[in-house]
């Protein structure tokens, strides 16, 4: 539940993920809402979509996308927050779409195997990497964290993408959700 140790965190943070299905609770549902009023609007505010059934509404998805200026879901997600708000036309189209709607700074989707894209000024996708899968949690979050550092430095696009993929990728080899990763896919500036 919300309290002022959690202000003074909002206060200082230059950038908070948060998912619907951290939502799928009330309490924190309210505890969510209230960091992020907290949170200086400069403060990048990425809302992981997690649709998992059946801790997800259609209003506490719309309610995600207008608390977030960025989103991060995967392509899954796309098809159901596509049909939720009528969105047409290609991938990108549709990522664009739901970037001018909710007025986004990105949007992006992972595609698994067929790598990432985002959407913000302009469209850029990085492939997949080809890699022997061992366990799949952990690899969304993975790419999340990586996505929200690459961002903050100010790298382009093309970097951050492929430097998630990289982290994304080594996660889905390892078991587990959380592997150290080698030395090569920690950040450095």
């Amino acid at each position: 539940s919300w309290n002022t140790d959690l202000l003074d965190l909002a206060r200082g943070a230059h950038a908070v993920c948060f998912g619907t299905l951290g939502q799928r609770n009330a309490i924190s549902r309210k505890c969510i809402g209230e960091f992020l009023s907290a949170v200086s609007q400069d403060s990048l505010r990425l809302l992981d979509v997690n649709l998992r059934s059946p801790h997800w509404t259609e209003e506490i998805v719309e309610n995600s996308f207008g608390l977030a200026n960025a989103v991060k879901l995967n392509d899954e997600e796309l098809a159901v927050v596509s049909r939720l708000w009528q969105l047409d036309g290609s991938v990108s189209d549709q990522l664009q779409a739901l970037r001018e709607r909710f007025s986004l700074r990105f949007v992006a989707l992972t595609m698994g195997a067929a790598g990432a894209m985002v959407a913000s000024d302009e469209i850029v996708s990085s492939p997949g990497l080809p890699i022997a899968v061992a366990d799949t949690v952990g690899a969304g979050d993975a790419f999340t964290a990586a996505l929200v550092i690459g961002y903050l430095q100010g790298w382009d696009w093309s970097r951050v993408l492929g430097w998630a993929n990289r982290v994304a990728s080594y996660v889905a080899t390892q078991p587990g959700a959380t592997p150290a990763l080698p030395k090569d896919l920690c950040f450095s500036q």
